[in-house]
């Protein structure tokens, strides 16, 4: 038999549109597993998955941890993950001095105690469209706060069951780890790319990333996505002070168009003082939440408005062979650098400076002793 889709529009009230339909395929849900290894700890593993639905799943009920040698597809079961019990969230507030982290982790915590595999809460379609719209935004901002305090914070990561320590890894030799639900699903065709890594503590040089471009009273910065890394920070002082001001008032985040392609990251700091040098530091948290200096460079806005134009007087003839060229430019500029004299046969054609180097800012006339009277000048 012919398999129909069937599509159904209903609009309420002109302000949300349902689309229900049987679809022929299930839609897809990754789970990324990031590494690294440090002689402290081993090898460890945060999990991070691409839908909120599947992240629910994993804090309730964990997530599986695999892992294979290099170059083979045995892979075995080497730990699960779980998420902390109300007195373990407890403990951990408690420990917490700082106020601001501590309530970060009461957040968290009250989201986790207050969300099913399912989402937030149930849909109750009787009181309308509000509480579809509620139930919506309840289950985006949920996933973003687990998500998003999980990479900026290692005790919340372990705290939602999305961190693994590998403490059986040999250092030097290469793995593969990949992690799945331990509860599975039918709602999502699960997928676990492959991750493989030396066991080799390493220091990253994230300096050929970035790049900077000099403007008029401004620095404009631009660089590239860096994976593993989120939430740019950019500081700023004057030269020679070590007093570093953020500059940005929201973490920067990397953005992506309609095709999923990667959008470069761009800051541009306006109101400099032209040729008055800043230092830049940049930061950024890496998917195990550690804020991590990134890059520190010098640099300073240079003045690109062009100079007045100089008024030149008619030339006068010294010799058959020497011209003098004389002019006058008022209000020059600080930054001003010099003259130069340039001579062609033609008035739009390729024209030729006349001297090797620079006329001082202070001189106002030069003779041309190449003057040909047989030629155009």
């Amino acid at each position: 038999m012919k398999k129909i889709t069937i599509i159904l529009f209903v609009t309420l009230t002109g302000l949300i549109n349902f689309n229900l339909f049987s679809q022929k395929t299930t839609a897809k849900s990754e789970i990324t597993v990031f590494a690294r290894y440090t002689n402290k700890n081993g090898m460890e593993l945060r999990i991070v998955p691409d839908k909120k639905y599947t992240l629910n799943l994993g804090i309730k009920y964990g997530f599986i941890v695999e892992r294979a040698d290099a170059n083979t597809s045995n892979f075995i079961q080497i730990g699960e993950t779980k998420a902390f019990t109300s007195q373990e969230w407890q403990d951990l507030i408690d420990r917490e001095k700082d106020v601001e982290r501590k309530k970060q982790i009461q957040m968290v915590q009250f989201f986790f105690e207050n969300v099913d595999e399912k989402g937030v809460k149930k849909i109750d379609f009787s009181k309308g469209i509000k509480d579809l719209k509620d139930k919506k935004s309840g289950d985006d901002l949920t996933f973003m706060v687990f998500l998003l305090s999980a990479l900026k914070d290692a005790e919340i990561a372990k705290a939602l069951g999305m961190t693994y320590f590998d403490n059986t890894a040999v250092k030097g030799k290469m793995y593969r780890y990949r992690a799945k639900l331990k509860k599975p699903t039918k709602l999502y065709q699960m997928s676990s790319p492959v991750l493989s890594i030396k066991a080799i503590e390493k220091k990253d040089n994230y300096k050929n990333y970035f790049f900077s471009k000099q403007g008029d009273t401004k620095i404009s910065f631009y660089w590239e996505d860096i994976p593993g890394l989120h939430g740019f920070d950019i500081e700023r002082a004057e030269h020679n002070s070590r007093t570093f001001v953020k500059l940005n008032k929201a973490p920067i985040y990397t953005l992506t168009n309609r095709d999923n392609t990667k959008i470069p990251n761009t800051y541009v700091d306006k109101g400099l003082t032209n040729y008055k040098k800043y230092t830049y530091r940049f930061y950024a948290h890496s998917v195990f939440g550690e804020r991590i200096k990134l890059f520190e460079t010098t640099t300073f806005p240079v003045d690109l408005t062009p100079p007045p134009v100089p008024k030149i007087f008619k030339p006068v003839h010294k010799s058959p062979n020497e011209v003098l060229i004389h002019w006058e430019m008022k209000d020059i500029p600080k930054d001003f650098k010099g003259f130069a004299v340039a001579r062609s046969t033609k008035n739009r054609g390729k024209f030729k400076v006349l001297h090797k180097r620079l006329l001082p800012k202070n001189v106002n006339s030069f003779i041309d002793k190449s003057f040909s009277k047989e030629e155009m000048n």
